[in-house]
């Protein structure tokens, strides 16, 4: 039994959520998921036929969407009564460098080579944009409101959003002494974001919930040794 294996890494996947939630009685945010890409290496020791212990190191490109929607009905004005309904679209897309580190189970390393996955990832997020698109029907006029921006880490509110510890599990098979395939889900808490910093004001600034750092991968790797 060959103890150590270095491996190539190359993934595809979902990142984010699908679900929706009510913030209050007028406005809901639907969260949808975006794709993911990720690429890397590994090192992997094998302790006995039942358990190995794997760390890598990865670039990933991680994606979520947001549609945030508030219903206004029975507004009074000069025109008579009308409902209406403000839309914002927000895009998520960020790149991070992350180090997942796992063991690996052979529950019947004798009879098959499926696996079970249990570990944890530190991750650094170091590029990103919030893109964001509104529309307004209002009874007077449709108004349209576009906003692309840089993701910035260092505003006092949104230092350390961007290092994260994330937690894995999953399933993986091994194809043959050389190729396997992993279905790993990765889950932690939101980022809570900040789009500008107030400084010492008292302007009141949204806190956008972005989920794109967790979501399930499906990954090949394949060895070089």
């Amino acid at each position: 039994m060959k103890k150590w294996n270095i491996s190539v890494r190359s993934g595809i996947g979902r990142s984010g959520i699908h679900e929706l939630q009510d913030q209050d009685l007028l406005t809901s945010d639907q969260y949808q998921q975006g794709m993911s890409l990720s690429g890397g290496i590994r090192l992997g020791y094998k302790f006995s036929n039942y358990l190995m212990f794997v760390a890598g190191a990865e670039w990933e490109k991680i994606e979520d969407r947001r549609v945030r929607s508030a219903i206004f009905t029975n507004v009074q004005t000069d025109q008579g009564v009308f409902s209406y309904t403000n839309t914002y679209y927000y895009r998520n897309k960020f790149s991070r460098l992350q180090a997942p580190v796992s063991l690996h189970f052979y529950p019947l390393p004798n009879k098959a080579k499926a696996y079970i996955v249990a570990g944890i990832m530190p991750v650094k997020i170091y590029s990103g944009t919030i893109t964001s698109t509104g529309f307004s029907t209002n009874p007077d006029e449709t108004t349209v409101e576009k906003k692309n921006l840089k993701a910035d880490f260092d505003i006092p509110f949104n230092q350390g959003q961007d290092r994260r510890w994330i937690y894995l599990s999953g399933v993986g098979f091994e194809f043959s002494n050389r190729i396997s395939a992993e279905l790993i889900y990765r889950f932690n808490k939101p980022v809570q974001y900040m789009i500008f910093d107030p400084g010492q004001t008292m302007i009141g600034v949204p806190i956008y919930t972005i989920r794109a750092n967790q979501g399930i991968r499906l990954s090949v790797q394949v060895r070089l040794n």
